[in-house]
């Protein structure tokens, strides 16, 4: 088994929808698989306690974290409270962390891995989404390398390069259809994106009895 950990703010004021539209999707594709268990941290429970709380529930297990809120280069963040920043590192040890939130990888990042965290996935520059009847592909970009991951057994060094290569064939497919301004958005979170630590971890690395 894989606990799954997924936290997401619901409550934003400006991108509520979207986070919790990406909850939906890796939540959808998560709930297929009898070899992951999941535990939602909806908008309320987005909080430093929750996530330490429920971290520590896990009694030492190893898992994977999921991050889908704002942030900037040194926390995941609502518009209340920082959840995981430098003060609460310490707790991902041996985990993968991957974050949908904005300029993550540039410092959170590397204090996690710092600090024992065993894979990082992020952005290390701000991510657009600014086009809502796109969202579903911005989503499905840049959470396509923890569904491989998750799902397949592929090494997340892997994903990660297939998740690129699938950003472009997006890319492509929006300057084809003339959706020129999407085209370049994507190519701005394709090139953003990043993967710190040990790439050549597996989903079964992850695994508890």
């Amino acid at each position: 088994m894989i606990n799954l950990l997924i936290a997401y703010d619901d409550n934003d004021v400006s991108l509520a929808d979207y986070f919790e539209g990406s909850y939906n999707y890796i939540a959808g594709f998560s709930s297929q698989s009898n070899d992951i268990t999941s535990y939602p941290m909806p908008g309320d429970e987005c909080k430093e306690s929750s996530v330490n709380e429920c971290i520590a529930a896990l009694a030492g297990q190893k898992f994977c974290f999921v991050g889908i809120s704002h942030g900037n280069s040194d926390h995941l963040l609502t518009s209340t409270e920082a959840y995981v920043s430098v003060r609460n590192c310490y707790l991902f040890n041996q985990s993968v962390f991957y974050s949908l939130a904005c300029h993550t990888a540039s410092k959170l990042g590397v204090n996690l891995i710092a600090n024992g965290c065993s894979t990082f996935v992020g952005y290390n520059n701000l991510a657009y989404a600014t086009y809502e009847q796109f969202k579903d592909i911005y989503i499905r970009c840049e959470t396509y390398a923890l569904k491989e991951f998750l799902t397949t057994r592929t090494s997340l060094g892997d994903a990660f390069d297939m998740m690129i290569q699938n950003y472009t064939v997006e890319i492509k497919s929006m300057y084809d259809s003339n959706q020129i301004l999407m085209a370049m958005e994507l190519i701005h979170n394709r090139d953003s994106m990043n993967i710190l630590g040990n790439k050549e971890i597996m989903q079964e690395d992850l695994h508890f009895q």
